[in-house]
C-alpha cells in the first residue's frame, strides 16, 4: 500500500527485480514465496469467508448511488436522518453480547496494536494520560471505483454520459488514491 501497488502480481514482478525489498519481506531474491502465497496470506489477515465475498458481485444499482447529497440544509440545520432507529438498533445489538460477524480486519488491527500501539505507549511517543481513540469506522481503503463500472452498450452506441445501472466492486467505495495530489 505505502508503494502504491494494487495487483500482487505487479507486487511480485516489482520483488523479484529488488532485493532490498524481498530482503524486507524476509526473504533472499532468489527464494521468493510463489504468488499464489500472497494471495493465501491475504485471506490470513483478512477474515472473511471467499465464499461470502463472491456473493452480490452481478448485483448492480443506480448509476448515481455514490453521489454527494445535491442540497444541503441552510446554516444550523441538519440532513434529514436515512435511517432512523439505527444507532438503538446497534447498541440492543452490542449489550446483547453478540459479536460482529463482519469484523474482517480484526488480525490487523491486533497486529497494529502490537506492533505500534503498545510500543509507542512504553517509549512514551504516545502520553496515556487522558489518551482519547476516536475513528470515522474506515476499515480499509479499496482502491475501487466510487463511479461503478458501465455493464451497458451505450458507449457503442455513442452515449458516453448514461444513467444505466452499474455494477459496484465495491458498493461502500469512495474516492480513491488521487496520484496527482498523493492523497485518498
Amino acid at each position: 500500500m505505502d508503494l502504491h501497488y494494487l495487483s500482487v502480481d505487479s507486487w511480485g514482478n516489482t520483488l523479484a527485480q529488488d532485493d532490498l525489498l524481498a530482503i524486507l519481506i524476509g526473504c533472499s531474491p532468489n527464494t521468493l514465496p510463489p504468488l499464489g502465497s500472497y494471495y493465501d496470506f491475504i485471506n490470513r489477515l483478512w477474515l472473511m469467508n471467499p465464499a461470502l465475498d463472491k456473493l452480490g458481485r452481478k448485483d448492480t444499482f443506480p448509476c448515481n448511488k455514490n453521489t454527494k447529497p445535491t442540497s444541503n440544509p441552510g446554516k444550523g440545520q441538519k440532513l434529514p436522518t436515512k435511517h432512523s432507529g439505527v444507532t438503538k438498533t446497534i447498541t440492543d445489538f452490542i449489550r446483547s453480547g453478540k459479536d460482529f460477524s463482519f469484523h474482517y480486519e480484526k488480525i490487523l488491527q491486533e497486529l497494529f496494536r502490537i506492533a505500534a500501539i503498545v510500543p509507542s505507549l512504553e517509549f512514551g511517543l504516545i502520553p496515556s494520560e487522558n489518551l482519547t481513540v476516536s475513528g470515522d469506522g474506515t476499515c480499509v481503503y479499496t482502491h475501487t471505483s466510487a463511479f461503478g463500472h458501465k455493464i451497458c452498450d451505450c458507449a457503442e452506441h455513442g452515449v458516453s454520459n448514461c444513467k444505466c445501472p452499474r455494477h459496484f466492486s465495491n458498493p461502500d467505495a469512495s474516492i480513491g488514491w488521487d496520484s496527482d495530489l498523493g492523497s485518498y
